[in-house]
C-alpha cells in the first residue's frame, strides 16, 4: 500500500492493528447506510446510468491534488472485494467488436467486444491506477487498472497514463464500486492497448469527435505537427534523451511507418530508426522485441556493430547466454570498443561456466552482505535432477543419479522478485489483496506485487516467460488448465491475472531462510516443482532473488527429492497441518503419518505441557537479573514437565520425531552447562538431537573425517544445529589459554558444525564463523 498513507497514519498514532479495525468498521457502516451494497444484494445485467461528468471529475480531481490521502479513501479499497472481477481476455482483437459504455451492463462482462476510451483527468493511484475517460459517445466513467504499473517501473500514475491518452480495454467489465458509483475495472495490463499515433487504429480513433476537454495539455506527440519521417526520428531522440523512453518508441514508430517500414535496404533512416527502436525497447525490458528490430538491421548489415551489441544484451537478458556471447564475439571483431566487449565477453564466459558447474556460494552470500535486496547477476544450474510425475502427486523432482548429501543440485534465479524493504507494510496491503485474488488468501503483502511483475514479464516477453510460468500448478477459479495456457501460436500475449494468482499463492517462495511468508518473495520457476516434505531430503536457501537446493540426505538414482515448504520443527501439529490444508496438500512423510496416527486428546496433553514448560522458562529469565543458573527449584520443576512430555510419547508407543521434546531437553542441556556439568549437558543434547532423527555421536564422528551422512534416512534437518552445538564452545569459555582436552574438544564440535552446515547450505568456515559469533576466532584458524 502507499507509503506516505502509513507514514501518515503512524503520525496519527495508529498502529496496524487500529487501521484494520478502522476500515472493517467503516465498510460496515457503509454497507448499513446503503453507500455500499453487500454482495447478495450487488444487481447484474442492468442497464448502466447517465452519470455526471461535472461532479465525477471534481470529485476525481480533489482526491489527485490532496496528495495525501485521507483515511475514508483506503477504507473504500477494501469494498472492491464484494464483487466478481473480469477475466482476462484471451481473444486476438481481430475477434472483438466495438461497444460503448451505453451497451454495457452492471456487473456483467463485455465478452467479444472492445471499448476505445480517452483519459480526461491526471491518473492517481490507490490500488488500482484511476483516472476518468470518456468513450466515443462521451459517456463519462472512472477507469481503474489493476497491475497495470510493473514495480519495477521508475514511473509515476501521471506518467504512465497521461491526460489524452486513447486506450482500447478488451472484453470490459461495469462493476458497482465501494462508493456507491461505477466503474469500468480490469485486472491484466494485456488487456488495456495504449493506442499511439503508430496504431492501426489511430485512423479509427481520428474519426471519433471527442466531446470533452481533457484537463491540461494533450501528450506531447498528439500535438506535434512533424510531418517526416526525420521530424519524427528528431523528436525521438529528444524524448530518449529525457528518458522518456516509451513515448520515444512511439515516435520512433510513427518515424518508421512514415518512412516505409519496409526492410533495411540502403535507407539509413530505416537502419536508424530499426536501431533506436530495439535500444528503446532494450531499456523498457521488451527484450524480444530488440532482438526483432536488430536482426532487421542484421540481416542487411551482418556486421553493424550497434545490433550485434543490442542483441547480445537482449539474449542475456533473457539468459540465453551462448546465444548472447556469440553476438558478443562479434561485436568484439567488428568494434573499437574493446573494454566493453571484453567486460560483455566475461559477464557471458561467468554464466555459462554457472550453468555448468554451480555457482560460488560464498560468492553469493558476499553479495547478500553487500548488497541485500538486489538483483544478482546468477545463472541457473540445473544439477542430477530432472522433473517427472511422481505416484500419487502428480509431477515431481526426481533423482537421475545416485546423489550423496551435500551435493549442489539446483540454482534458480527468480524469474521475478518483490523484496521487502524495513519501510513496506506488508501485512496491511494484504487488506488490499482480495481486490486482486477473489476469495483466496496470499499468505503475503509482497505476493500481489509479484502478481504484477510476473504479468509484466509475460506482457513483455511472451515466448521467454508465459510457457514456462502457465505450465506451473495453480489453485485459480478455472482450476489447473496448464495447456490451455501454453499455446505456441499465441499470437497476443495474455497476463491472466486469476490464473497467475493462483500460480503465485500455490509456488511462490519467501526471500527469507525456509519461510514462504515474509522478507518478500519471488517465483522460482524450476524450484516450484519440488514437492514438500516435513521431513525432506533437500534443502533450500534464498540469496537476495536466487535460491539454491542442496541434497541434505544420499538419495537413490529414480527417488524423489522434496523440500520443506516452511519448517515444520518450529510448528506445533495443529498450526503445521492448517499450513498444509491452505494448500490443498496432503503430506505423507513420516512426521505427518506419525502425528496423524495418535489422538487429538494426546496432542492436546503434549501441548498444555508444552505451554507449561514456556511458561516455567520465561517466568525465571524474567526474574533473572543477571545470567545466573537456574534454581534447582526450577531445574526440577521442569525436569518434571519433561519427564511428563517423555511419557506421553511412550503412551502413544512413538519412539521417532518426538518434536515437542526438543526445546525441553535444550533447556535443560543449557541448564547444565551453566553448572559445569558438561556430561549431562551432552547427554540432554543427545537426547534433542535424537528427537529430530540425528546422532550426536555420529555427527560427531562425521567431522573428524569430513564425510558421511549428517542426518538420518528418517531424520530431520534442524535450523539451529549450529548455535546450539557452538553454544556448548561459548559456554565452555575456550580461550588460547585453556587445556589441551577443552581445545581438541572445542575443535572437534567445530568440525561437526562446518561439516553440517557445508552438507546443508554449502557454507564454508568463513560463513559458519559469521553465524556462530560466540565460538573464539582463534579456533577457526
Amino acid at each position: 500500500m502507499d507509503r506516505d498513507f502509513m507514514r501518515s497514519m503512524r503520525e496519527l498514532g495508529m498502529t496496524q492493528t487500529d487501521i484494520e479495525t478502522a476500515m472493517e468498521a467503516a465498510m460496515r457502516e457503509m454497507q448499513t447506510t446503503g453507500r455500499v451494497l453487500p454482495p447478495s444484494q450487488i444487481p447484474t445485467g442492468g442497464a448502466p446510468p447517465r452519470l455526471d461528468s461535472g461532479s465525477l471529475r471534481a470529485d476525481h480531481r480533489q482526491v489527485y491534488q490532496q496528495k495525501k490521502l485521507m483515511q475514508k479513501h483506503r477504507f473504500m479499497v477494501r469494498g472492491t472485494s464484494t464483487a466478481n472481477f473480469a477475466d482476462s481476455s484471451h481473444q486476438p482483437l481481430s475477434a472483438l467488436v466495438a461497444t460503448n459504455y451505453s451497451a454495457l451492463r452492471l456487473n456483467t462482462q463485455a465478452k467479444g467486444t472492445y471499448l476505445i476510451l480517452r483519459t480526461l483527468e491526471p491518473a492517481n493511484m490507490l490500488v488500482a491506477v484511476q483516472t476518468i475517460v470518456e468513450d466515443a459517445e462521451g459517456s463519462v466513467i472512472t477507469l481503474a487498472l489493476y497491475n497495470f504499473i510493473s514495480g519495477q517501473a521508475d514511473v509515476s500514475p501521471e506518467e504512465a497514463l497521461p491526460v489524452g491518452t486513447v486506450l482500447l480495454l478488451k472484453e470490459p467489465l461495469l462493476k458497482s464500486s465501494s462508493s456507491g458509483g461505477f466503474i469500468l475495472r480490469c485486472e491484466s495490463p494485456t488487456d488495456v492497448l495504449l493506442i499511439g499515433l503508430d496504431s492501426p487504429l489511430w485512423s479509427e480513433v481520428g474519426k471519433i469527435r471527442w466531446r470533452h476537454q481533457p484537463y491540461g495539455a494533450l501528450p506531447q506527440l498528439q500535438l506535434f505537427k512533424g510531418k517526416t519521417a526525420d521530424a519524427w526520428k528528431e523528436l525521438g531522440n529528444v524524448l530518449f534523451k529525457r528518458k522518456r523512453y516509451g513515448e520515444a518508441r512511439e515516435a520512433y514508430a510513427v518515424a518508421l511507418e512514415k518512412a516505409g517500414n519496409g526492410g533495411v535496404g540502403e535507407s539509413d533512416i530505416l537502419k536508424a530508426l530499426h536501431l533506436n527502436l530495439a535500444q528503446t525497447s532494450l531499456c523498457l525490458g521488451y527484450f524480444e522485441t530488440t532482438i526483432k528490430h536488430a536482426m532487421v538491421v542484421l540481416n542487411n548489415d551482418p556486421s553493424n556493430h550497434k545490433a550485434l551489441f543490442r542483441l547480445g544484451r537482449a539474449r542475456y537478458e533473457l539468459r540465453q547466454y551462448q546465444s548472447a556471447k556469440s553476438y558478443f564475439e562479434h561485436f568484439s571483431a567488428v568494434t573499437s570498443d574493446a573494454p566493453e566487449a571484453a567486460k560483455e565477453l566475461k559477464r557471458c564466459t561467468e554464466r555459462l561456466a554457472e550453468e555448468a558447474t554451480g555457482v560460488d556460494i560464498f560468492r553469493l552470500h558476499l553479495s547478500q552482505k553487500l548488497k541485500p535486496n538486489t538483483h544478482l547477476d546468477v545463472a541457473d544450474f540445473i544439477g542430477p535432477i530432472a522433473v517427472a510425475k511422481v505416484a500419487g502427486k502428480g509431477r515431481g523432482m526426481i533423482a537421475t543419479r545416485d546423489i550423496p548429501a551435500g551435493t549442489l543440485i539446483l540454482v534458480n534465479k527468480a524469474v521475478e522478485a518483490i523484496f521487502s524493504d524495513g519501510d513496506d507494510p506488508s501485512d496491511f496491503t494484504n487488506t488490499a489483496m482480495q481486490a486482486i485474488t477473489d476469495s483466496r488468501t496470499l499468505f503475503d503483502g509482497s505476493h500481489i506485487l509479484l502478481v504484477t511483475q510476473v504479468a509484466h514479464a509475460i506482457m513483455k516477453n511472451p515466448k521467454a516467460y508465459a510457457n514456462i510460468i502457465y505450465d506451473l500448478t495453480s489453485n485459480s477459479r478455472q482450476g489447473d488448465q496448464r495447456k490451455r495456457f501454453c499455446d505456441e501460436e499465441q499470437r497476443e500475449p495474455v497476463a491472466d491475472v486469476d490464473r497467475l494468482s493462483g500460480i503465485i499463492t500455490t509456488n511462490c517462495f519467501g526471500l527469507t531462510d525456509g519461510k514462504v511468508r515474509g522478507g518478500g518473495s519471488g517465483l522460482f520457476v524450476t524450484a516450484s516443482y519440488f514437492n514438500h516434505s516435513c521431513v525432506p531430503n533437500a534443502k533450500w536457501k534464498v540469496y537476495n532473488d536466487v535460491m539454491v537446493v542442496y541434497a541434505i540426505k544420499a538419495v537413490a538414482k529414480g527417488a524423489e527429492l522434496t523440500i520443506a515448504y516452511f519448517t515444520a520443527s518450529e510448528m506445533q501439529v495443529e498450526e503445521r497441518l492448517l499450513k498444509l490444508e491452505q494448500r490443498n496438500f496432503t503430506c505423507t512423510c513420516l512426521l505427518c503419518r506419525l502425528d496423524r496416527a495418535e489422538s487429538s486428546s494426546a496432542r492436546a496433553q503434549r501441548n498444555a505441557l508444552l505451554r507449561q514448560e514456556k511458561e516455567l522458562m520465561a517466568e525465571f529469565r524474567s526474574n533473572a537479573t543477571v545470567a545466573i543458573v537456574p534454581s534447582q527449584r526450577v531445574l526440577n520443576q521442569h525436569a518434571k514437565i519433561v519427564e511428563k512430555l517423555e511419557q506421553s510419547y511412550v503412551a502413544s508407543g512413538r519412539t521417532q520425531l518426538r518434536l515437542a521434546l526438543v526445546r525441553p531437553f535444550q533447556s535443560q542441556a543449557a541448564g547444565a552447562l551453566r553448572s559445569g556439568n558438561r556430561k549431562k549437558a551432552f547427554d540432554y543434547l543427545a537426547k534433542a538431537f535424537d528427537c529430530f532423527g540425528i546422532s550426536l555421536d555420529a555427527l560427531l564422528r562425521c567431522g573428524e573425517t569430513g564425510a558421511g551422512d549428517v542426518i538420518g534416512v528418517d531424520g530431520m534437518h534442524c535450523l539451529n544445529v549450529a548455535k546450539v552445538l557452538a553454544a556448548t564452545i561459548d559456554y565452555n569459555c575456550v580461550n588460547e589459554g585453556s587445556s589441551k582436552a577443552m581445545l581438541t574438544e572445542a575443535r572437534r564440535i567445530l568440525a561437526a558444525i562446518v561439516l553440517y552446515e557445508r552438507v546443508t547450505e554449502g557454507a564454508n568456515r568463513q560463513m559458519v564463523k559469521e553465524k556462530c559469533p560466540v565460538i573464539p576466532a582463534f579456533l577457526f584458524d
